[in-house]
């Protein structure tokens, strides 16, 4: 479903999840230097390079274009929970929506971190999928305080 400004929704977690999107639809939209500046201090490493590229006389297997606008490709998938209520089934089963991206982030968002055995053990999970994987899927669990605060101080680590 396509991001509201008004809320379509009435779960305290739906009602989280499409308030978090909106933030982050609204800082792409304002500067989407400061989108991708927030992406990639957070969640990716330094060798991620989101925006656009626009190169000229690039040359190719069998010829050289006249130019090519080319960006790699990257998934976020997100799971917002009130509490600390990830089940480690459902965040398996949330892998199946990644494809052959590049770069993958599952991002659990809630009030409080994850417990710290939870987290542990859906980390070593993660650690057997990615074995399978061309490209490993990297798990970042937050909170909405410390997203909104590196929203307002992209690049602060």
């Amino acid at each position: 479903m396509k991001i509201h400004y008004f809320q379509r929704y009435h779960e305290k977690e739906n009602v989280a999840t499409a308030n978090t999107m909106l933030l982050l639809s609204r800082l792409y939209s304002y500067s989407s230097d400061k989108f991708f500046r927030f992406l990639k201090s957070e969640y990716f490493s330094d060798s991620f390079n989101p925006e656009i590229i626009f190169t000229l006389q690039e040359k190719s297997v069998d010829s050289i274009p006249d130019a090519t606008i080319t960006q790699e490709s990257f998934k976020i998938v997100v799971e917002t929970k009130m509490s600390d209520w990830f089940y480690e089934d459902q965040l398996l089963r949330h892998l199946n929506a990644f494809g052959d991206e590049k770069y993958k982030v599952m991002i659990t968002l809630a009030p409080e971190l994850m417990e710290e055995n939870k987290k542990a053990t859906f980390e070593k999970r993660i650690k057997e999928y990615n074995e399978k994987q061309h490209h490993p899927v990297i798990h970042i669990n937050t909170t909405f305080e410390a997203m909104a605060n590196a929203i307002s101080d992209p690049g602060r680590k």
